[in-house]
């Protein structure tokens, strides 16, 4: 072969193997920290909400720099979930930062949900609950700011639940510092979410946290359509990675409760589960949701427990709602409930999906003298 032709070959190979690398070297000088993976589900890294049949509905509860919001008329018990959240994040030693514009929270009542503040203690000895009450939204925004950009950056690649929960109680209550007589306040506080939302939203993605915000119902009665809007703007909605609606059905007297049915319902916007799905949970007036019932719910959801006519099938018996709740106070349906809350399968069953796995075909495959 003449040397021209080899030269040319060798200079062609050459110029290949510099194109095989350079785009994807490009990209990773150019971009850096930008570049992220795509996060995948898994429930093991979810906050729970402490009602697993609302953690069916969010997609497995609360994930690591989501936003969610939880709207809906007064009295219908936010406040009582949002505590539930909190002593999830407990169990799990996970910071919690409670701003409370409404100024609505009772020691009291807390207490009575059975959540005491001064036992959360963190895995350091540093307290893990914090309560706010910022004066106005503009300053409770930048409060957040200042605490998030001083957090550590995670890792991207690694996954793993929240590194810090950041309750917001409500949007509708954060006033603004700009509210004049002469000025529309629903459209200064519009302005307002729009301003940080966008900001508070990039610090979560980059610090790990984990925003739980609540809201308010409003009516525009000149409006076509439903005259029940969701007030404070449209960033609030926009940046939320799930919104879930709220209602509380009238309270029903039983034996000496009396116990009313809260509805989770998500048919607004979620990114992360399947659209469209709601339950129904009973909250116990003054002590809280009935976890027995939410058990047994969550496990005929799952297909772990059959129901036919009001009637439960377990162990090979038909058992009534009264002595099916009981049955789940045992610590072996406890233990059963959580396993199912926690394993991928059951979600994936659930959705109507499954995992596809890749077929490998290794039958022309050499291995060398290393193996």
């Amino acid at each position: 072969m003449p040397k021209d032709k080899i030269l040319k070959k060798v200079v062609e190979t050459k110029k290949k193997k510099k194109k095989k690398g350079f785009l994807s070297n490009l990209i990773k000088e150019v971009a850096g920290n930008t570049l992220h993976p795509l996060q995948r589900f898994s429930p093991k890294n979810c906050l729970s909400m402490g009602v697993l049949n609302f953690d069916l509905v969010l997609g497995g509860g609360l994930r690591r720099s989501r936003m969610y919001m939880l709207y809906g008329p007064s009295s219908a018990s936010k406040s009582t979930t949002i505590i539930n959240a909190i002593m999830e994040a407990q169990k799990k030693s996970i910071p919690v930062i409670h701003q409370d514009y409404e100024k609505a929270s009772d020691k009291d009542y807390i207490n009575t949900l059975g959540f005491y503040p001064e036992t959360f203690v963190l895995e350091d000895g540093d307290p893990g609950y914090y309560y706010m009450v910022p004066t106005t939204g503009e300053g409770g925004y930048k409060a957040l700011f200042k605490i998030l950009r001083k957090l550590p950056d995670i890792d991207q690649w690694v996954e793993g639940p929240p590194t810090i929960l950041i309750v917001i109680d409500s949007y509708m209550s954060m006033e603004s510092e700009k509210v004049t007589d002469e000025k529309n306040p629903m459209g200064v506080k519009a302005l307002m979410h729009s301003t940080y939302q966008g900001r508070l939203r990039s610090l979560c993605l980059s610090k790990g946290a984990c925003i739980l915000a609540t809201n308010q119902l409003r009516m525009s009665p000149m409006s076509f359509g439903s005259p029940i809007t969701i007030p404070c703007g449209e960033a609030i909605k926009f940046y939320a990675d799930a919104i879930v609606e709220m209602w509380r059905r009238k309270e029903k007297p039983q034996g000496d409760e009396n116990v009313s049915m809260v509805i989770f319902r998500n048919k607004v916007k979620n990114r992360m589960s399947k659209p469209y799905l709601s339950c129904e949970v009973p909250l116990v007036i003054g002590k809280g949701f009935d976890k027995d019932y939410d058990r047994l719910e969550f496990l005929v959801a799952m297909g772990e427990i059959e129901k036919n006519r009001g009637k439960y099938l377990i162990e090979e018996k038909s058992l009534n709602l009264s002595v099916a709740k009981r049955l789940m106070r045992k610590p072996e349906w406890i233990k059963k409930a959580l396993k199912t809350s926690r394993s991928k399968e059951s979600y994936l069953k659930f959705w109507g999906k499954k995992e596809k796995t890749k077929e490998v075909d290794l039958s022309d495959v050499v291995l060398d003298e290393k193996g």
